[in-house]
């Protein structure tokens, strides 16, 4: 049956949100690389909301599955660390110059770490908050599926990757804040080129 199987829709209230051109067909996954995503709903606004799979037939037909299901509130993130922060990426903590080393900004809010990067592009994660720790599980795919990727404007920041690439492997940080200061310590971090724009202080932008 996989054969017959041109691709896979996924719709948010009649929008489509992404589009799965392999098996095994789920939201969020990385046709390239074969990894599997997930819907996060931070982004979505609460209440009730239709989501449906439509598969495509390489003979044209199509069948298709809905279900409405009701948006809980994202949590907020802690008062004290949510806003905007910014730090210069140093030369030194670059590995393989994975990443720039200027300016780049980090943002937390409802949606998610918003991952701004010195050229006016980024990516937006998936956070969890436990007292002083984030965990950080994955893209948050929110925009159409337009070759390969998401885009998004937010922040000031054009093409936002909103979700595309489920292979990022999460990480884990601590957080602390001293007035303005906000020091990230990475705990648990086996992407590289996170770790060197995270883990370091950080200033407050106002």
């Amino acid at each position: 049956m996989a054969k017959r199987i041109s691709r896979v829709d996924f719709l948010i209230d009649g929008k489509l949100r992404c589009v799965e051109r392999f098996a095994p067909y789920n939201y969020g996954s990385d046709d390239l690389h074969g990894h599997l995503g997930y819907l996060v709903t931070t982004w979505l606004s609460p209440g009730l909301h239709r989501f449906t799979a439509r598969a495509v037939l390489t003979n044209g037909q199509k069948a298709s599955h809905t279900v409405v299901a009701r948006v809980l509130p994202a949590p907020r993130p802690p008062p004290a660390l949510a806003g905007r922060w910014q730090r210069t990426v140093a030369d030194k903590d670059i590995p393989d110059h994975a990443v720039r080393p200027e300016k780049w900004e980090l943002v937390f809010d409802r949606v998610g770490a918003w991952n701004l990067d010195p050229v006016g592009t980024g990516i937006v994660q998936h956070v969890n908050f436990r007292g002083d720790t984030i965990r950080i599980d994955g893209a948050v795919w929110m925009t159409s599926y337009v070759n390969g990727h998401g885009k998004l404007d937010r922040y000031g920041h054009t093409d936002i990757g909103a979700g595309f690439r489920e292979d990022v492997p999460p990480g884990r940080y601590r957080w602390s804040i001293s007035g303005d200061r906000l020091t990230l310590a990475a705990v648990n971090e086996p992407w590289r080129p996170r770790r060197a724009v995270w883990h370091g202080i950080w200033t407050r932008v106002r």
